[in-house]
This record gives C-alpha cells, sequence and structure tokens, in this order.
C-alpha cells in the first residue's frame, strides 16, 4: 500500500512572501516565488523535506479557496508523494512539528491518501 501525506496550515499573516521568509529563517527551507492564474502569486518549496510546500493566499480572482477558513488570509500546503511510506511519514511529521512552533501559523488538516 502506497502512502501519500498531506497537510493544510494557515496564518493571519498578510503577505505570502513574509509568510515565506519567515519560514525560511526558521527552518532554512528556500522558496521560489510563482504565479498562476489559479493560485495567483506564491511560494514553492520542493527539496529534502517535502515534495512540495506552498505558501499561497486564500482568497484569489474574488474566490476562497477554502471558504470554511475564511479568517485566514494564507493557507500552507505540505505534501509528501514520492518514496519510501516510512520516510513520507518522517518528512511529514518532522516539518509539521516545526512548522507549528512559528508563530502565526495553524495547523488545519491531517490527510493520508492510501492507494495500491
Amino acid at each position: 500500500m502506497i502512502k501519500e501525506y498531506f497537510l493544510l496550515f494557515a496564518s493571519k499573516k498578510t503577505s505570502v512572501d513574509e509568510l515565506a521568509f519567515s519560514i525560511y529563517k526558521k527552518l532554512d527551507l528556500e522558496f521560489t516565488q510563482k504565479e498562476s492564474l489559479y493560485v495567483g502569486i506564491y511560494n514553492c518549496y520542493s527539496g529534502l523535506y517535502a515534495d512540495k510546500l506552498t505558501v499561497e493566499y486564500n482568497y484569489v480572482n474574488n474566490e476562497w479557496k477554502f471558504d470554511k477558513y475564511q479568517d485566514y488570509s494564507i493557507i500552507i500546503k505540505l505534501a509528501n508523494f514520492t518514496g519510501k511510506n516510512k520516510d513520507k511519514e518522517s518528512k511529514t511529521k518532522h516539518l509539521k512539528e516545526r512548522l507549528i512552533k512559528i508563530e502565526d501559523i495553524i495547523l488545519l488538516e491531517e490527510s493520508i491518501i492510501e492507494k495500491e
């Protein structure tokens, strides 16, 4: 059984760049700024600790990405989906523990998807 790990965090900060820089200072994860029509301006990290970690606005193009989290202006998505299950679990747990220690970041959701 292959497992994929996903975490959703949020922040009330107002700038994805400032929040990504805060994460960089605390965890030494280098982000790249990107932009898309759907996501808007966002910051993305991919590397040793996460297959994908994005810091993005929750409200883009006059729509909420996560309606139930309208109190939060920024959403942080963490995904680990490649490699051995125990490695993915370990990376996810490590970043979860580190991210929730950063001021203004709160964990909203955790999910594990199992595939054949």
